[in-house]
């Protein structure tokens, strides 16, 4: 190496290490004699051609872009007399090799490994986000910097994947750390998680999946078949763990994780963990996070039904309803006697107007349990909408019959849609009915007041009314209709001067000016407009139960 002594601007001081593809040499800027550098001098053989210079130097631009704080930075690319190099940051810490090597007396700490695979998993995305792979990462190639952090090194033999999943390309590799594709030639960003895993199994056990000194064993093995589960090995690694480094050494690809972090925090936590966290962040409205968790710990039991229906409520939430009929049908298929999923995966159906799905949706809820009195209350919705005015009101007279109605006060909105509806159907003394059972369940709801004085006008039972919309005053809502109601009534008692009075009164307010302009000398005709107006009001209640999440979020992981 005498005529080396010196490459570009550096000077040689002591090689490093030596590899496949070329050598790795500690250097001095000739200059800036405190710059301390690793310079790695290719092989002469890898440069022959000018379409091999072209694409070496289109390499070391696609390295250049790569700065992060955990991959070792590229400083600067030449050629000298056709040698090609490249000059790095020092990593002073050593390599993991090392540390394994020194971890024979002294195991990691599962934290430790959790961090190391951490900051490869944070490096490795990032490359991948550029559409670039290492495609021999090991423990050699994995090094720390003076402060202990990871510093992934030789990404010289990464190739850009451009638009394609996958390219076809020359085997290449380390084949203790190589994907089952590896060895047919083939690379993509699962093959860097393949060989994460490896590293991960390695970490976790102290030898590599597949140990051999055979490259054909190996790679045989690597083809055909499964290592014993880390836990097995190593009976103090949590089961969680050992399932999601089996999933990142799937043989095939499309059946690891989604990416290496996802791979990595499937290690982090356990499911029930996932589940718990997804919970907390649900009850705070935090609901994109809370899907977030629920798919990590789908990712570790993927088969299970409250896990998919939680997740699908998140989406639900967030108005991704395409996402969320998918996991509730992901749901159904796990679990097909599970009300809930129907009901709410009717309710998604309905967001996305596909009407007759959804009334299958809730009738399949219904037959499923007979009493489910939430899902009668939306294949009313349904009807409503179709305009089926007739079986909407069977349907609420049917939710109104069950036993959790008549307890829970939220389930008061199911009277008053069966009031409301009644109105419009001419059916006063079924509106009274339902409206003061309404009152009965939840008394401070301004509109229930509100429609059982409209349905007691048109029985014409006009002081009831009063009192009635008076009552509805008292709640300090819906003052706008509870107002208009009491001057109707006052209209139809003759009370004129009163109903002026109160007319005036409420025109002083900006908040009921424009509904107190309507108002005329005809009673009825006045009666008849505030019925639709009021309608049209109640019509905002139409989703109110069914606010997305689930009426009990399960507490653990046995139960989802």
């Amino acid at each position: 190496m005498a005529q080396l002594a010196t490459i570009g601007n550096y000077r040689l001081l002591e090689p490093i290490s030596s590899g496949t593809f070329g050598r790795v040499y500690r250097a001095e800027h000739l200059v800036l004699s405190n710059r301390i550098v690793a310079i790695k001098i290719l092989h002469g053989m890898l440069i022959q051609t000018q379409s091999d210079k072209e694409s070496f130097f289109r390499e070391a631009k696609l390295l250049e872009m790569l700065q992060h704080p955990f991959i070792l930075r590229v400083i600067d690319v030449g050629l000298q007399d056709f040698t090609p190099y490249l000059v790095t940051e020092l990593a002073t810490g050593g390599s993991l090799r090392q540390l394994l090597r020194s971890s024979m007396t002294q195991p990691f700490s599962f934290e430790q490994v959790k961090q190391i695979l951490q900051q490869i998993a944070q490096a490795l995305q990032f490359a991948h986000q550029h559409n670039i792979i290492h495609r021999d990462l090991k423990p050699e190639n994995i090094l720390f910097s003076e402060h202990g952090d990871i510093l992934i090194a030789d990404f010289g033999m990464s190739q850009t994947l451009q638009s394609k999943s996958f390219q076809q390309g020359s085997i290449a590799g380390t084949p203790p750390y190589m994907a089952p594709e590896q060895f047919k030639g083939i690379i993509s960003k699962e093959s860097d998680q393949y060989a994460l895993g490896c590293i991960a199994y390695e970490l976790l056990t102290g030898k590599t999946p597949f140990p051999s000194a055979d490259i054909y064993t190996m790679a045989f093995k690597h083809l055909s078949e499964q290592p014993p589960p880390p836990h097995v090995v190593n009976p103090q690694i949590p089961e969680h763990v050992s399932q999601a480094v089996m999933k990142a050494l799937a043989k095939e690809r499309t059946k690891r994780h989604s990416d290496v972090l996802g791979f990595v925090n499937s290690i982090d936590k356990s499911p029930r963990e996932w589940l718990n966290e997804g919970n907390q962040l649900f009850s705070n409205q935090e609901y994109e996070k809370a899907a977030t968790c629920y798919a990590q710990a789908l990712r570790l039991t993927p088969n299970n039904a409250r896990l998919y229906h939680s997740k699908a409520v998140a989406l639900t939430n967030l108005q991704r309803y395409e996402e969320a009929l998918e996991a509730y049908e992901r749901t159904i298929q796990l679990e097909p006697a599970f009300a809930l999923a129907y009901n709410n995966k009717g309710t998604v159906l309905r967001q996305l107007k596909r009407y007759q799905d959804a009334l299958r949706a809730y009738k399949q809820a219904t037959i499923i349990d007979p009493h489910y009195a939430l899902a009668y209350y939306n294949t009313g919705l349904i009807l409503e909408i179709l305009q089926h005015h007739e079986e909407a009101l069977a349907a609420y007279r049917q939710a109104t019959r069950m036993h959790a109605v008549r307890l829970d006060p939220s389930y008061a909105l199911v009277y008053r849609k069966t009031g409301i509806i009644s109105l419009k159907l001419l059916r006063y003394d079924v509106a009274l009915n339902a409206y003061e059972q309404a009152i009965r369940i939840d008394p401070n709801v301004s509109r229930a007041y509100i429609g059982r004085g409209v349905a007691l006008l048109y029985l014409q039972r006009n002081e009831e009314a009063l009192t009635s919309f008076e009552q509805a005053l008292s709640t300090n809502s819906d003052t706008t209709l509870a107002l208009t109601g009491k001057i109707i009534a006052l209209q139809r008692l003759q009370e004129d001067a009163l109903a002026r009075e109160v007319f005036e009164q409420a025109l002083l307010s900006e908040t009921h000016y424009a509904l107190m302009y309507t108002i005329k000398d005809d009673a009825d005709d006045n009666l008849a407009r505030f019925k639709k107006t009021f309608a049209a009001y109640e019509n905002t209640i139409d989703f109110e139960l069914n606010h997305y999440g689930p009426k009990r979020i399960p507490a653990s992981i046995d139960q989802a």
